[in-house]
């Protein structure tokens, strides 16, 4: 997690924000003047480098050339006497929500339009930009104390960071695509046939077109930054703007005021904007993934004869089929199978009502992975609210939720504490052992999987330890270790799978040395405790733990060994 100090209308003027509505500076003018300013600033914002005020520089330079110069040496003199080195004036997720609120208030172009004054627009812009930061990033409740969950999962929220990681936009995204394509073909009856039907529907001679010219993009976007060109309008050919018409939120709907203004439901899910007929403004880059990845498995639904069938009436009928039978079966199966591939390890799945976790991982008959893997998605609208409460509510009912009626089922945290306490204390799970008498000898390593990246956020393996670790208390002296349970994001297999699968004890390497690092977090914060800063510290995720181990490692590796491996480029 990345910090700095946004600057907002009250700290750079020293004052109130205004009387007005916070969209009132820029009613006046057209909308897409306004698109194509704020996407180019977004532009910037997806290629910066790791000096935020060298980025904001950049920004002000580009964007804002015909302020005036009171304006110019207002802002230089801000910068030059904050205290803080980070100071941003332009952050991704408040522009977003200035463009869902552009798009709301949309202004169409006319032929009557008045002459506008470049330099009183970009001061226009300018200012609601600061308005809108105020507003943002001041709805952290004033009385929430900062050394909570709920503050750092409030700070989490705000910042999207789920929403926007370079490498799974480049990496991740084009690889899960691959998966979801083969699994088609090779599992799903019908599977080439759905295909077929996408690729009419988008007018593409095949699946792989759609993902090469989204990435394509990507591409541009990041080469104009380096040929310090800003990339942020495309002219795509009649073949494309046939794909991109679909992302992007027709004009009629805007003259009619049939949208909401909704980030998440509308913004993320239409990344384009077209000025004109032949050209189109990139919203935002990150938002592309939306259509590659995150949204794909529902453009697939809704552009075959896949939501006509009697297997999946519904959408949410074939996403819970993904779950098990693709994520679980297809994807997490095949690549534990090749990452613990040798004769030091055994890998055990499991079937419906069996006592075992999903997957069962032993080693030398002295460590036992045991690992559940978790599909669930969080809906949208506590994304778009920033709402703590129901992101606490998604993760205790699907992550951390006990049985406590026969017509229910323990989930995450339960399932693996169940699992513990039968190796304990019955026999149902000594398949996993050859010498039964030898338990005592054994360590544990409870792992979740998990599919949605909002989970990536700090503190969730501490939140939900703190209900795992009573729960095994009984059953700690059954066993040499215990270890806390570690959520991991189901793209850390195929961000590292080169590594994992040359050093088949990786993962249990990472994982001990996680849960010594959250230990030794955890020791200097109890000599400080309710400091925020060291709270947040000891809330460490395991994604951001990871990355930092594994420093210097070749994704290109990872990407080339999983498309051989898993024959994904046939």
């Amino acid at each position: 997690m990345k910090l700095f100090a946004v600057v907002g209308f009250k700290e750079f003027y020293s004052s109130r924000l205004p009387q007005e509505h916070d969209f009132s500076l820029l009613e006046k003018y057209p909308s897409d003047l306004l698109l194509l300013s704020l996407s180019k600033i977004n532009s910037l914002l997806f290629n910066e480098g790791q000096d935020t005020r060298v980025n904001q520089l950049a920004i002000l330079t580009a964007c804002f050339p015909n302020i005036g110069e009171q304006k110019r040496k207002q802002i230089a003199s801000f910068i030059v006497q904050s205290r803080e080195k980070n100071i941003a004036f332009f952050t991704a997720p408040v522009l977003s929500r200035l463009i869902a609120n552009c798009l709301l208030h949309f202004v169409p172009r006319t032929d009557n339009d008045a002459p506008i004054n470049i330099g009183e627009f970009q001061e226009s812009v300018f200012d609601t930009i600061l308005i809108y930061n105020n507003q943002y990033y001041d709805s952290h409740p004033p009385d929430m104390d900062l050394a909570t969950y709920e503050a750092i999962w409030h700070l989490g929220l705000s910042q999207q960071e789920y929403m926007r990681s370079h490498s799974d936009l480049i990496g991740i995204a084009p690889l899960k695509t691959f998966f979801l394509y083969k699994f088609l073909m090779d599992v799903l009856p019908s599977g080439s046939d759905y295909l077929r039907e996408f690729c009419e529907h988008f007018g593409i001679p095949a699946y792989y077109n759609y993902i090469i010219f989204f990435i394509q993009i990507i591409e541009a976007i990041i080469q104009g930054d380096q040929n310090d060109q800003i990339k942020h309008v495309i002219t795509p050919s009649s073949e494309q703007h046939q794909i991109i018409s679909q992302f992007s939120i027709p004009e009629e709907r805007l003259i009619d005021k049939k949208i909401k203004g909704n980030v998440h439901g509308e913004l993320m899910t239409h990344p384009f904007y077209f000025i004109t007929k032949e050209t189109a403004a990139i919203i935002d880059p990150h938002y592309i993934r939306y259509v590659i990845d995150i949204g794909l498995p529902f453009q697939l639904y809704q552009h075959s004869s896949l939501n006509k069938g009697v297997a999946f009436p519904k959408f949410e009928d074939f996403k819970a089929m993904l779950g098990k039978k693709y994520y679980e079966e297809y994807i997490v199966n095949g690549l534990l199978q090749k990452i613990f591939n040798s004769k030091n390890y055994s890998l055990f799945t499991t079937e419906d009502n069996s006592p075992l976790p999903d997957f069962a991982v032993v080693r030398n008959q002295k460590d036992i992975l045991l690992i559940e893997v978790k599909s669930a998605s969080i809906h949208f609208n506590p994304l778009e609210d920033i709402d703590v409460e129901a992101f606490k509510k998604f993760v205790n009912e699907e992550f951390c939720k006990q049985k406590i009626s026969p017509k229910q089922k323990n989930k995450g945290v339960y399932q693996l504490a169940k699992q513990i306490k039968e190796l304990a204390m019955t026999d149902k799970l000594d398949c996993l052992i050859k010498d039964k008498s030898k338990k005592k000898r054994l360590s544990l390593f409870p792992v979740l999987i998990y599919t949605d990246d909002v989970m990536d956020m700090s503190g969730i393996n501490s939140y939900i330890n703190e209900s795992f670790l009573k729960e095994i208390e009984p059953e700690k002296n059954f066993f040499k270790k215990i270890q806390p349970i570690v959520a991991i994001n189901l793209s850390f297999f195929l961000r590292y799978y080169a590594e994992l699968r040359q050093n088949h004890k990786l993962l249990l390497e990472l994982i001990t040395g996680y849960n010594n690092k959250v230990s030794e977090l955890n020791k200097t914060y109890r000599k400080a405790e309710g400091n925020p800063v060291l709270f947040l510290n000891k809330n460490l995720s395991f994604e951001v733990y990871a990355a930092k181990k594994m420093q210097g490692s070749n994704f290109l590796k990872s990407f080339q060994a999983i498309t051989n491996d898993f024959h994904l480029h046939t």
